[in-house]
């Protein structure tokens, strides 16, 4: 894990909160991550996402809008 120049230490935990499983951990907090995750699903996935509860990161606001 990469330590920010904060010292704090960041993961993405992505979650289906209605199966209860956790789908993803990623090893940072950055746009490329969430991305990523994202284009790794088919669109026909993509387009079951009915709600996303996230930290008000800009990037990560920015990668799931798009």
């Amino acid at each position: 894990m990469r330590r920010s120049l904060k010292r704090h230490d960041y993961v993405t935990v992505l979650s289906d909160q209605d199966a209860d499983i956790v789908l993803h951990v990623g090893s940072d907090r950055k746009k490329a991550m969430l991305k990523a995750w994202y284009e790794g699903l088919t669109e026909e996935q993509r387009e079951t996402i009915e709600s996303v509860s996230m930290d008000m990161w800009p990037a990560f606001v920015n990668a799931t809008l798009k």
